[in-house]
């Protein structure tokens, strides 16, 4: 695209040298002509009649007045030409300038008319204009190229500065191994559920694995990592959009239940879940399967704040673990 757009642009400066190059032959040629005559019309008067020099002056005068304004906009029309293309235009420029110079030149000593002198001065300044024109003109496009570059190095930054914050507020809310929510955007969903929806009550379920040190001596830690990685998937599937997961520590994952469930509807959910732990896993050559012990807690019932409903699960899983493990527990039933 931007390759197009120079193209274009170079062509469009082609065609505007070419017709300033035409314009200014056309003008020169003008100028040549007007003087010409005019000589020629003087000459045929003084031959004829007895003409005044007060004649003569005035008919010389309108041909200097009429060369002074096509050499005016010669002078106009090279800075126009350098400004809208500035190499180009400058060179093309510069070349005829200085053949009118080299002209004016010739003219003046060829026949000695030393009263056209002043005529040279035009081409002289049109050519320091337009040198000064190319020299500003060449600063500030470097100028812009410098600033051209400098934005692009700033959006360069600011899209390298983006993707790190996005980054960081990735590793911020969500576990690296499991791609869930972690800790810290669980408790805010459960602050948030309290605060958006006050009166609506919901339960938070922890699933702590059992033994999960063991499996990790057995089979290795990087063994354990895919388990728990495999489980987070699994899960997924089956909290779907209603069920808020997260891998709130190291073996323990975390349920946000939304509405007033009774322990049936609770308890059913659990039976899913340990159905998915118990189907053995192959990792390499071996295979694995576990079992986890449950905390429950519900709001309003049991806490009001996400703090004081974390204890409670904690608290529960604890109990469930010290009374055989792989079971669940309400925070209300020991």
């Amino acid at each position: 695209m931007k390759k197009n757009k120079n193209s274009s642009s170079s062509s469009s400066q082609i065609v505007g040298v070419i017709v300033y190059i035409i314009a200014f032959l056309a003008s020169w040629y003008f100028v040549s002509f007007i003087s010409r005559n005019s000589a020629e019309t003087i000459s045929r008067m003084q031959a004829s009649v007895a003409i005044s020099p007060a004649e003569v002056a005035r008919k010389q005068s309108i041909t200097s007045a009429t060369s002074g304004v096509i050499a005016q906009f010669q002078l106009l029309l090279s800075a126009f030409i350098v400004i809208g293309a500035p190499k180009k235009g400058y060179v093309a420029a510069l070349i005829l300038n200085a053949l009118s110079l080299a002209s004016c030149t010739i003219s003046v000593i060829a026949r000695q008319a030393y009263s056209n002198i002043p005529g040279l001065i035009v081409p002289v300044a049109t050519i320091i204009l337009v040198t000064i024109i190319q020299l500003f003109t060449s600063k500030v496009n470097q100028k812009n190229a410098e600033l051209s570059r400098n934005y692009e190095q700033l959006m360069e930054t600011n899209r390298i500065i983006k993707e790190k914050d996005e980054k960081l507020t990735y590793l911020a809310y969500y576990d690296i191994l499991t791609s869930l929510p972690n800790r810290h955007l669980f408790i805010e969903k459960i602050d948030e559920s309290i605060t958006n929806n006050s009166n609506v009550p919901f339960s938070v379920v922890l699933a702590d694995i059992d033994n999960f040190k063991l499996i990790n001596n057995t089979y290795g830690s990087s063994s354990g990592d895919v388990l728990l990685a495999t489980y987070a998937e699994k899960f997924k599937i089956l909290c779907g959009e209603n069920v808020f997961l997260g891998r709130i520590g190291g073996n323990e994952y975390g349920f946000i239940l939304q509405g007033n469930l009774s322990e049936a509807n609770i308890l059913n959910f659990i039976e899913k879940v340990q159905t998915i732990l118990s189907e053995p896993v192959q990792i390499g050559s071996d295979i694995i399967s576990a079992t986890a012990s449950f905390g429950i807690a519900s709001y309003p019932n049991n806490a009001l704040n996400s703090s004081d409903i974390l204890n409670c699960i904690n608290s529960a899983v604890s109990f469930a673990k010290s009374n055989g493990k792989n079971r669940p527990c309400f925070y209300e039933q020991y």
